[in-house]
């Protein structure tokens, strides 16, 4: 059901990597009039390639993150939330035990496939992001799959930075070699789908994104005026992957407009933003800093 107006409403997004809050109302112009923001990164994915199941210590910090934005939304006075799950907890065998646990801080955690995720990420990009052609390819990067919708399809592929880190980047600092062979593993993946033959641009949402935005402008925190339709050059995006895998964790962690908590990632979402643009020939990707979560909002309550 629609929210009525100047109503406020809560959307979280808990991913294999970070746990998303937006609380807001829907403006006159349509987008989400934001009013509280948080994202924290509790690896809620880590070892579950491996395991099947998740980590005690991850769900335990994930939970106390989801019981500090129960709060939140007190405060707020928020009246309705919309809660979805990503790929973690499509792949983890015990995640309906911890949406139980969810459940008992008061959100109700819906499990939503690929095709779904794909479906908000773009949602939000047309929605928040003005300029964003109908027939835009879109992506959006998460811990554990990575979601590419276009004109006439879309699809989550398990291109997800903690996922391909796990399993692809076995040092650091990674190196020239392990840097050719990942692109080698993106570009295989990518090459299954049926991708437009040709884009200008690339659309992406995420922390990545995010965070190469801030790289690129040299930033020391996240500002979304700025972040938000800034244009990443695709040779930019080759160069940076290439700087990338030459630094070890604290050489990442080093650079002018690091997010921290995302270096040991970085690379691996570098790389599958290198090589889908690389792959459509797009001149560019354009940072949408309104992401799943502001899809899930308008998917809920727009």
């Amino acid at each position: 059901m629609s929210a009525a107006p100047g109503e406020v409403c809560a959307a979280l997004d808990v991913g294999s990597n970070s746990v998303k809050l937006l609380i807001g109302s829907l403006g006159p112009d349509g987008r989400v009039d934001v009013r509280h923001e948080e994202v924290v990164v509790t690896k809620l994915s880590e070892g579950v390639d491996a395991r099947g199941t998740l980590l005690p210590a991850a769900s335990a910090r994930t939970l106390a993150v989801l019981a500090r934005y129960a709060e939140a939304c007190r405060t707020f006075g928020v009246s309705r939330t919309a809660a979805v799950g990503t790929a973690v907890l499509r792949d983890a065998r015990d995640a309906d035990a911890f949406r139980a646990q969810a459940r008992a801080l008061g959100f109700d955690i819906e499990v939503i496939d690929g095709d779904t995720e794909a479906y908000v990420v773009r949602l939000a990009a047309l929605r928040e992001l003005p300029g964003t052609p109908d027939d835009a390819v879109v992506i959006d990067i998460g811990g554990g799959s990575s979601e590419l919708s276009w004109a006439t399809g879309r699809e989550s592929t398990e291109l997800g930075v903690v996922r391909l880190t796990e399993r692809h980047i076995p040092r650091d600092p990674a190196g020239a070699e392990v840097l050719e062979a990942l692109r080698a593993v993106v570009r295989a993946r990518l090459d299954r789908l049926a991708l437009p033959a040709r884009s200008e641009m690339l659309i992406g949402s995420s922390a990545t994104c995010a965070v190469l935005a801030r790289l690129d402008l040299a930033l020391d925190r996240h500002d979304r005026d700025r972040i938000h339709g800034h244009e990443i050059p695709t040779e930019a995006l080759v160069a940076r992957a290439s700087q990338l895998a030459v630094l070890d964790l604290e050489g990442r962690r080093a650079l002018p407009g690091m997010d921290r908590t995302r270096a040991d990632v970085i690379l691996a979402g570098t790389v599958v933003l290198e090589q889908t643009a690389l792959r459509l020939g797009a001149r560019a990707l354009r940072i949408n800093d309104r992401g799943t979560r502001f899809g899930v909002f308008h998917r809920a309550f727009g």
